[in-house]
């Protein structure tokens, strides 16, 4: 176990040394990958050397339950960030299919004099496409510190609100055994 929990540490600083600009073209995410393995590897070794379910659980817990009220958080920060609104064309859809299909709108827009055509991060189902097809103009939410982020509404998917109280619950939960032993 402990040799695992070192190799895991490891292979995240590796990660977080290689996101450095010369090496890596999206640092910031590399970065945050790097974070996640290395943390994990850390609670990995907390947890590991106890050989009862607890310490599975606390692991699963911990790390499952930080990710999401991470994701949360990141999410909740992009949408205050957006607060800029500009009239932006809609250009298109690029289409993601699985089991039901999910769509992101392509925007093209002007601000600060310079011209922007960006998909959005925001994804909509089929019926609220074909909604938001019947104008060309739309008003869009932009970051003005970095108008490439942009988002169609500022409304946090109940998704969001979901994973985020869940993972919350797991991390609670998963903090709680690592330092009572209990469940």
């Amino acid at each position: 176990m402990l040799k695992i929990g070192l190799l895991i540490i490891g292979l995240g600083i590796f990660i977080i040394a290689m996101s450095s600009s010369k090496y890596s073209k999206s640092e910031k995410d590399s970065r945050k990958v790097g974070v996640a393995i290395t943390v994990f590897g850390i609670v990995f070794l907390a947890t590991g050397l106890d050989s009862s379910g607890r310490a599975s659980f606390a692991l699963i817990g911990i790390t499952f339950g930080g990710f999401m009220v991470y994701a949360g958080v990141e999410e909740i920060k992009i949408i205050l960030k957006c607060n800029q609104t500009v009239d932006a064309k809609l250009e298109g859809f690029i289409e993601k299919t699985g089991r039901s299909s999910i769509y992101f709108p392509i925007m093209s827009f002007n601000y600060n004099g310079r011209k922007y055509k960006i998909k959005s991060d925001n994804s909509m189902y089929e019926g609220a496409m074909k909604l938001y097809q019947d104008s060309e103009i739309h008003t869009v939410y932009i970051n003005p510190n970095d108008p490439s982020q942009m988002r169609y509404n500022r409304k946090p998917s109940i998704y969001i609100y979901t994973g985020f109280i869940l993972g919350l619950i797991f991390l609670i939960m998963g903090l709680k055994v690592l330092i009572t032993g209990r469940i």
